[in-house]
This record gives C-alpha cells, sequence and structure tokens, in this order.
C-alpha cells in the first residue's frame, strides 16, 4: 500500500514543473514513516496524554465562563437597594401662638361694653410705642363723667384706660404718641354723646401693653368729637 501511495504521489508531483526531484524525495521519506507514526498515536500511553491535554483545555477555556454566570462559584455582587426620594424638608416656621379673640397685637381691638354694642377701636401707632391692646370688660355704669378718663397699672409694662361712650354700635379711633413733655397722648376719636345724657354713658375698658414701662401719670388722655 505504501509502495502504491509513493508512486501514485511521485507520478502526480513530477507532473507538475513547480515540484523539485528534491521534494519528491522527502516526501518518499514521510510516507514511509507513516506506519510507524500511525502506532505512536494507537499507543495507550499517547491516547491517555491527549485526552489529559483535551480535558485541561476544556477547563481553561469553560472555567472562566462559569465563574462568570452568577450564582456558581462566586457570590454575585449586591445589587443596591432602591431608596424612594425623600422631599427637601422646608425651612422650619416659628410655631403660631393662638391670640385670643378680644387680644391682637395692635389694629382694629373689639371692646367688651357691658350693653353688648358693637364698639370697635382702630389704633394708629407710628412711633410704635405699644406693643399690644386688650378689651377687658367694662361695668354698666359711667366710672368717670364725659371727656374724662382714668388710667391705672395693669402689669409692670402696661395701662388699662377706662373711659365713657354711649351704648350704641360705634367705631372709634385712638392715636398713640408723645408730646414736647415726653408724657404719653392717647387721643380718642369718637362720637359726642348726645344733649343731657350726663347719666346715659356706659364705661369703656382698654388694656394697653406699652414697648416700655411708664407711670400713669404720665399718661394723657384727650378727646376729639367729629361734626
Amino acid at each position: 500500500m505504501t509502495d502504491n501511495f509513493e508512486r501514485a504521489l511521485q507520478e502526480r508531483l513530477l507532473a507538475r514543473s513547480q515540484v523539485s526531484p528534491r521534494d519528491v524525495e522527502a516526501l518518499r521519506l514521510f510516507a514511509r514513516t507513516l506506519p510507524a507514526r500511525r502506532s505512536l498515536w494507537r499507543r495507550p500511553a499517547f491516547q491517555w496524554a491527549l485526552s489529559a491535554a483535551a480535558v485541561v483545555l476544556a477547563a481553561v477555556i469553560a472555567l472562566p465562563l462559569l465563574f462568570r454566570t452568577p450564582g456558581f462559584g462566586t457570590n454575585p455582587s449586591p445589587q443596591p437597594t432602591a431608596v424612594p426620594s425623600q422631599p427637601a424638608p422646608s425651612p422650619s416656621a416659628s410655631p403660631l401662638v393662638p391670640v385670643p379673640s378680644s387680644q391682637v397685637p395692635l389694629g382694629i381691638i373689639r371692646l367688651a361694653p357691658a350693653s353688648g354694642s358693637v364698639v370697635n377701636v382702630s389704633i394708629d401707632d407710628p412711633d410704635g410705642l405699644l406693643t399690644g391692646a386688650l378689651a377687658e370688660p367694662a361695668a354698666p355704669t359711667m366710672s368717670v363723667r364725659w371727656f374724662d378718663a382714668l388710667v391705672g397699672e395693669a402689669g409692670p409694662s402696661a395701662i388699662r384706660v377706662t373711659w365713657v361712650g354711649f351704648a350704641r354700635d360705634e367705631e372709634v379711633q385712638l392715636d398713640v404718641s408723645r408730646d414736647a413733655d415726653g408724657k404719653l397722648v392717647l387721643h380718642f376719636v369718637q362720637q359726642a354723646p348726645p344733649p343731657a345724657s350726663d347719666g346715659e354713658g356706659e364705661d369703656r375698658v382698654l388694656v394697653l401693653e406699652l414697648a416700655a414701662p411708664i407711670d400713669p401719670a404720665n399718661v394723657k388722655v384727650t378727646f376729639d368729637y367729629p361734626a
């Protein structure tokens, strides 16, 4: 069989002008060694070595792929847990302190006359001499005469003013200022009493909280009656 292979190979190579006689001789020697090489491949030791090499090659290729699979060989890296976004906290405002209906810092104060008449006092304090005002229940009588007033202490920095008005609904204006002598001036503008009504009025009481303490003797109360 070898001789036939050599002869056929030689005839084909010689038919081509590109192959030299030296190449033909080298191929003939290689063909003669084929039976010996074939017996080498069939040996158990050589086949075992090839099998071992194949296993190692498969391990080298397969193991990196397996280790890339999540859950095989190594623990998968933990995924960050999505945290719902929280709105940014708004700046905390100062808590609101409820003020009784009969007490407000300044502005319009509703008095509490005994007759139940709706008497509102609008306070104008351009110099900031007051810090608040409070209406107190008044007696049904006249503690003072018309065009007069009582001023007394109502706290460390507060005074109580009592004057007289007619028992009817009314809008009163109070202007707060200081005169040239440094006295606190409380000027009320309200309706004039009806003729011959000396005993028909009723008390009106207002507590004024001052920015600085003051002696009641240094408070002057005046009145004006619009036409």
